[in-house]
């Protein structure tokens, strides 16, 4: 019975393939890639979701007509004052979005509740409260042994092995990510950890603390807004501009004082985070074509080396 071939061609090489040997060439990488799935969801990742919404209340504005009767001078002081504390961050939603993705946001964030050991839990111990130092990969201790000499290398080591601030913040973005639904105008804040509880523990506190953020600058502008009417104050001699100019302190102070009302939070939570009973299954197409690719290239060479001919 004559055998059917098929003729492959990579390059200016042809391989004529048999009916088993392409099934081979087929099934090996096939079987790569479900071993490449298999490891890497060998430790689960829960997803834990929240989503909010932005309240763009403007604090400490200016009602309409309270300047009435100041000379043009102070109403232009104050207004400028107004306008720079709305362009600092305060009103906008595109700016409160802006501010929740900010790099400062989440660096503060990981050293205000300490989460390097939380990133890094290979390099911390935790029974003596101190960071250790990590165990080289293979390609560091090849450099260590080609770049220094045997007597440097103990003097290269450094004695700190915390890990620096921009890795760990590098760390935590890869891991959560905040993403505007334009349909219903919510934002979603993800994070993919280990740990379930853990995780919907560190989105609940990064609300919590970009409230604290946000509201923290609100307080910051209007109090310079209040400091820099009562230096105006200060110069001013007329009653009845004394009385105006104390009326938008006060105003100003009644912004404070709500401020300190959960409903002056800047983002509300409309779904709660809550710890995922299942792991999410884990398939990056660019990581299965990489195995695909090279396992198919091997195995190709495997079967090719006695039957390829030159073209």
């Amino acid at each position: 019975m004559a055998k059917h071939f098929m003729r492959i061609k990579l390059g200016r090489i042809y391989f004529n393939m048999s009916g088993r040997k392409l099934a081979t060439l087929v099934f090996f990488p096939s079987l790569a890639c479900a071993l490449f799935i298999i490891l890497i969801n060998l430790k689960p990742t829960y997803l834990i979701k929240t989503e909010l919404t932005i309240s763009t209340s403007l604090p400490g504005e200016i009602k309409k007509g309270s300047l009435k009767g100041l000379p043009r001078a102070l109403r232009r002081t104050i207004r400028v004052s107004q306008k720079i504390s709305i362009a600092s961050g305060q009103a906008s939603f595109q700016e409160k979005l802006a501010i929740l993705k900010s790099e400062n946001l989440l660096d503060n964030f990981i050293e205000q509740y300490n989460l390097k050991p939380l990133l890094f839990p290979k390099r911390w111990d935790n029974a003596n409260q101190k960071w250790i130092k990590p165990e080289p990969g293979i390609i560091k201790i090849i450099f260590e042994w080609v770049a220094f000499q045997p007597s440097d290398i103990s003097k290269s080591r450094r004695k700190n092995f915390e890990p620096k601030d921009h890795k760990a913040f590098k760390r935590l973005s890869n891991k959560l990510k905040i993403k505007l639904n334009k349909k219903n105008g919510l934002i979603s804040v993800s994070l993919k950890w280990q740990n379930p509880a853990i995780g919907t523990e560190i989105v609940e506190d990064f609300i919590t603390y970009a409230n604290d953020f946000v509201l923290q600058k609100e307080q910051d502008d209007i109090n310079s807004e209040i400091k820099n009417i009562e230096q105006l104050l200060k110069k001013e001699k007329r009653a009845v501009n004394i009385k105006l100019l104390l009326e938008q302190i006060e105003q100003r102070k009644i912004r404070l004082s709500t401020l300190a009302s959960p409903l002056s939070q800047p983002f509300k939570v409309v779904i709660a985070a809550k710890p995922p009973a299942e792991p999410v299954f884990k398939s990056p197409i660019i990581g299965l074509l990489a195995v695909w690719l090279l396992s198919g290239a091997f195995t190709l060479i495997v079967l090719s080396r006695n039957s390829y001919t030159q073209y």
